[in-house]
């Protein structure tokens, strides 16, 4: 029977984000490009961080105010030395199944609802379904 959860000597850590960019059809470009400057800005990034936002920068990590109010942030800093940005498969379904039913097994398995290997378990015919109706075979 197969251990679980697997075991194996590769750590990993998944990554995520938000985006900024500016429509080709702005017209204030030029002001849209100062404003994405000022909110990824160290001392911004630090501030938003300080008031309960998540850092952007890896350099807010380090910032021994930040690790003062956050002592788990140097924890996430050692998880980003494991973090693999291409964790996920780069399909267009990957959204439906992420904040769906992948979503809510992690959810189950994380508040007990479930036992984690079960809920992953239930969510294969609906994964499989919305695979299926994208022409995956």
């Amino acid at each position: 029977m197969p251990r679980w959860p697997p075991q194996g000597v590769r750590s990993a850590s998944q990554l995520g984000g938000l985006g900024l960019a500016i429509a080709r059809t702005s017209e204030r470009q030029h002001a849209a490009f100062l404003l994405m400057q000022w909110l990824t800005s160290k001392s911004q990034d630090k501030a938003v961080c300080l008031l309960g936002g998540g850092p952007g920068r890896v350099s807010t990590l380090h910032d021994p105010a930040v690790l003062r109010t956050y002592p788990e942030y140097a924890v996430l800093r050692a998880q980003l030395r494991h973090a693999d940005p291409d964790w996920r498969p780069i399909i267009a379904q990957w959204d439906e199944i992420n904040t769906g039913p992948l979503g809510a097994a992690v959810f189950q398995g994380m508040t007990g609802a479930k036992a984690p290997r079960q809920a992953l378990l239930d969510i294969v015919p609906r994964v499989n379904d919305i695979m299926a109706s994208s022409g995956y075979r």
